[in-house]
């Protein structure tokens, strides 16, 4: 039977048909793994060389994957492909659990971006998260290192998220997000404009009852988390523009003061430049808009 993504994965494409008649709608698909606490593109990255960074977004105050490769969904065929590639890539261990089991978390991702009639934006993230299982330490195993290291790693990692669930379930002031990369990468899911959905698997056998006990009092503290969700709409292009120009300023002035390389400066006037000339062709006319774009071009010319 067809996992949660495959299904997933259907259901999207039958909603967009629904609205392709009054709005367009389009689909872009990523695909991470965290092993051994660092972040890797399953999709482009075949040998585990190229971990990722996750910086701090300033503008929703969750976090990004820099580098991240993303691609434009076209139809069902493609989406199976990606996985296909995605899968291969995975790192996997014979376990006392699974013949095959994960030895990473992954993260498969579907941005969802959505035009409206009047112009406007609509847009969203789907998040799936596939965590890897726990493992416990056998005194009559010889383990290897790298076993070692990997069965260190995820439990850490798990603890982590319980500890986040924890605190947000008993409204603590401090989150500890950054304490791992799943956290960090949760963080938008967790505590964002979200709505989360946690799947607890199970036993009937009575030999594992210590993990069902365990995993229900976790999934038990998860039900606690309340979240208020918000439309994400963009509702004028000046907001956005005006957005667009203070970014521009605080380049500008970390230009002056050695802070940002050139490199970083050329990569962020390159993706403005982009997000400007939609927004151009979108938003066309108002005063408002004509001294937002000219304050705009103004600083461009300044940080060249």
């Amino acid at each position: 039977k067809e996992g949660v993504i495959p299904r997933t994965v259907d259901f999207l494409y039958d909603q967009m048909s629904k609205y392709s008649k009054e709005s367009e709608c389009k689909f872009f698909f990523s695909m991470v793994q965290i092993y051994n606490e660092k972040v890797y593109d399953l999709l482009i990255d075949d040998h585990l060389q190229n971990p990722l960074e996750i910086r701090q977004d300033k503008y929703s105050k969750g976090t990004v994957i820099v580098n991240l490769s993303e691609f434009e969904l076209r139809d069902r065929k493609n989406v199976f492909t990606l996985l296909k590639k995605a899968n291969e890539n995975r790192i996997k261990r014979q376990t006392k659990m699974n013949v095959a089991s994960s030895r990473s978390h992954i993260l498969f991702r579907v941005t969802i971006e959505r035009r409206l009639p009047k112009g406007d934006y609509v847009y969203a993230h789907l998040n799936i998260c596939d965590l890897a299982g726990s493992e416990k330490w056998h005194k009559d195993e010889q383990m290897q290192g790298k076993h070692i290291a990997e069965m260190t790693n995820i439990n850490l990692s798990l603890t982590c998220l319980g500890k986040v669930i924890t605190a947000m379930s008993k409204n603590d002031t401090h989150i500890p997000y950054r304490d791992s990369k799943l956290t960090r990468i949760l963080q938008n899911c967790l505590g964002g404009n979200n709505n989360t959905y946690l799947i607890a698997t199970i036993s009937p056998l009575k030999s594992w009852l210590d993990e069902t006990y365990s995993t229900l009092k976790f999934a038990d503290r998860a039900k606690q988390v309340q979240t208020i969700l918000k439309p994400n709409c963009n509702e004028n292009g000046v907001s956005r523009l005006s957005q667009e120009v203070k970014t521009l300023k605080e380049q500008l002035f970390g230009k002056e003061n050695n802070l940002f390389s050139m490199r970083e400066i050329l990569k962020t006037i390159h993706v403005l430049k982009d997000e400007n000339s939609r927004l151009k062709q979108q938003f066309l006319g108002g005063q408002d808009m004509d001294k937002v774009l000219q304050e705009n071009n103004k600083l461009k010319m300044l940080i060249r």
